[in-house]
């Protein structure tokens, strides 16, 4: 399988996506271990796991969406590339 890295979007807002959802992962995580170990409250501790395990759902769901659209951008942009070089014929001509 090739690495996602390579083809995921340069685009600022689908980075501070993912950032944001990174940051709510990890902020959900700590709030399930306080809420476990220093509370000792089980809402919190519900309430963190759900945060980060929903956060970390939608994280995966914007990798994907994102992979799929930068490798559909590559095919396109190739596609093209082949009709600008004139071995496309219009029937309109």
């Amino acid at each position: 399988m090739p690495d996602d890295k390579d083809r995921l979007p340069n685009d600022g807002v689908y980075r501070a996506i993912l950032w944001a959802l990174v940051l709510t992962v990890m902020a959900g995580a700590v709030f399930a271990i306080v809420g476990e170990t220093v509370l000792h409250d089980p809402v919190m501790v519900r309430v963190g796991t759900g945060a980060a395990l929903v956060a970390g759902a939608i994280y995966v769901f914007f990798r994907r969406l994102g992979a799929r659209r930068a490798a559909k951008g590559e095919a396109g942009r190739s596609d093209a590339g082949r009709g600008a070089a004139g071995g496309h014929v219009d029937s309109n001509e």
